[in-house]
């Protein structure tokens, strides 16, 4: 009876005291350990969000510009350089490798400078920017990819400039397009400052192909000519009439148009169209030849038709040799430029060479007209008389304009297309001394002109005709 009234043991397993306490403690460290996660997440990215370029203090650049690239080509240190250290080092091998150079100097004032701002808790930072030895557009891009860079690792706010005034302030409207300029402060040695800057101005001024012909080409073309007149008797008169006529010529640009069409006419006896320069030169001095000869034969009758008609004479004969010599140069002209398939140069000089053959008629039309010689006097110098009458030269030159507009206007279609079809947008604008205008946004036919905008935030500038492009390459080039 006991054994039956005994209680059963109980299915159920005893539950395991150390077994729920450790279970709780897991727990326990579990979200003790997300929760240190947690907090290191929001610690970096509080840290993150503080190092981004809107919470950090935006720094202050002080920029040195050697636009000629000095550092590189007389220490061997490339651009840019970041920091006072750097910029230590490269100012101190550069004044050792030329103690004249003016770039060092330039890099120790903005060091001095770096280190007053910094020591009044301004926060700063030191950069020199290199451009290249070829000064223009080379150069000037250079500076600009290199101060983007600048621009993207530091996040400055602001800049100062500090240069030696000589040729780097040219630099300055590429600067103020991308980063404000506080101050530009402007570093002379030792000699007085206009004198200076006068003698460095001058000095890169003659660097620059066009304008060392404008300061020497010009004085010495007119000390030429007028000891030559002088040596040859005619006085200073021809040579006051010919000055006077540059300046008429430069009043109205013409000399500006003339300079730039014989920059078109550039020889190299590297180019396909070589042997066309020598046949046109041996056309042109028999053509020279040929004038004199032609002169001595008629000089006999200078009293009988006057000095009038003997110019006419002359020239009547030699303008077709002057006129095929430069035709068969505008031909190898082309030539070359169709090897290097640039078209749209092809039709400048298709227009160059309509206008030549238009004024060689012309001209021998009143070279005859003028002359008009006497059946007795064409006896004289074996020639068949000609007629020409006053009537006949109008109406040629009627017929020569109709069809010379016709002309230009279907090249310049024909360049419009070519534009077109090399797809300029966005290629840089460069003038022929090598200046980055900006970049082209649009081309309009209707106007037959290319829109600039400015490179940097695209606002556009000024437009451009169609009559200046000079050359479409990887660049534009036009005359400006």
């Amino acid at each position: 009876m006991a054994r039956k009234l005994m209680a059963k043991p109980s299915s159920k397993k005893p539950v395991n005291s150390s077994n729920s306490m450790h279970t709780s403690h897991s727990a326990k460290s579990n979200k003790s350990i997300k929760s240190n996660k947690l907090d290191k997440l929001n610690k970096s990215k509080s840290v993150k969000d503080a190092l981004t370029p809107e919470k950090v203090e935006q720094p202050i650049l002080i920029l040195c510009i050697d636009r000629d690239n000095d550092l590189y080509e007389k220490a061997g240190i490339s651009g840019p350089l970041i920091g006072r250290q750097k910029n230590v080092e490269g100012a101190t091998k550069l004044a050792i490798a030329d103690p004249e150079e003016p770039d060092a100097n330039v890099m120790f004032s903005g060091i001095k400078l770096y280190d007053k701002m910094k020591s009044d808790g301004i926060n700063v930072e030191l950069v020199t920017l290199t451009g290249s030895k070829n000064l223009g557009y080379a150069s000037d891009f250079e500076i600009s990819r290199q101060l983007d860079d600048v621009i993207v690792n530091l996040h400055p706010k602001s800049a100062i400039l500090v240069t030696d005034g000589k040729s780097d302030e040219e630099i300055i409207p590429v600067i103020r397009s991308r980063i404000p300029l506080d101050s530009t402060q402007v570093i002379f040695i030792k000699q007085a400052k206009e004198l200076e800057k006068t003698y460095f101005v001058l000095i890169e001024k003659l660097k620059d192909p066009h304008y060392a012909k404008i300061l020497i080409g010009i004085p010495a073309f007119f000390i030429f000519f007028l000891s030559l007149f002088l040596y040859l008797g005619y006085g200073w008169e021809l040579f006051g009439m010919l000055l006077g006529l540059y300046a008429i010529l430069h009043l109205f640009k013409i000399d500006s148009w003339v300079y730039s069409v014989i920059k078109d006419f550039d020889i190299s006896f590297d180019k396909i169209g070589w042997m066309g320069y020598l046949v046109a030169f041996v056309l042109f001095l028999i053509g020279i030849f040929s004038a004199y000869e032609s002169y001595i034969f008629a000089q006999p009758l200078i009293g009988t038709l006057g000095e009038m008609k003997i110019i006419a004479y002359v020239t009547s004969n030699v303008t077709y040799l002057f006129g095929i010599s430069i035709l068969v140069f505008i031909i190898s002209k082309i030539v070359d430029s169709l090897y290097e398939s640039k078209k749209f140069i092809i039709g400048r000089y298709s227009i160059y060479f309509g206008v030549t053959l238009f004024t060689i008629f012309i001209v021998k039309m009143i070279a005859d007209w003028i002359f008009n010689p006497a059946p007795e006097v064409a006896k004289l110098l074996s020639m068949t008389p000609t007629y020409v009458s006053f009537f006949s030269i109008i109406n040629a030159l009627v017929i020569i304009l109709f069809l010379g507009y016709i002309f230009v206007v279907l090249i310049k279609k024909w360049q419009m297309k070519i534009l077109e079809e090399q797809n300029i947008i966005g290629k840089h604008v460069v003038t022929m001394d090598g200046n980055l205008l900006g970049v082209v946004s649009n081309l309009d036919e209707s106007s037959r002109s290319i829109s600039i905008s400015d490179i940097y935030n695209k606002r556009k500038k000024f437009n451009i005709s169609m009559n200046d492009i000079i050359d479409v390459d990887k660049n534009i080039i036009v005359r400006y």
